[in-house]
């Protein structure tokens, strides 16, 4: 890196993921769990969505790196359209 980093809690830290690029939240959408990974910075990070366990046992995911603001927006809207039967 082109930094140096200085911390008190580096396990907690790590634990959060503060040092990561990207956000990880958790959703609810079609009454099954999802994750939802966001850039900290747009347009340098991931945007996707993943779904550990569908009701058949599979898993999905769909993500894009780097998108600029307009695309990120309109995936996170995309994502939210996703429905499983």
């Amino acid at each position: 890196p082109d930094e140096a980093v200085f911390t008190n809690s580096p396990e907690e830290d790590n634990l959060q993921n503060i040092f990561q690029k990207d956000f990880y939240l958790y959703d609810t959408m079609n009454s099954l769990t999802v994750k939802i990974v966001q850039p900290k910075r747009i347009g340098e990070g991931m945007t996707g969505l993943y779904i550990h366990k569908l009701r058949d046992g599979n898993s999905f995911s769909i993500y894009a790196k780097n998108l600029d603001s307009t695309s990120h927006r309109k995936a996170l809207t995309m994502f939210k359209t996703i429905s499983y039967k």
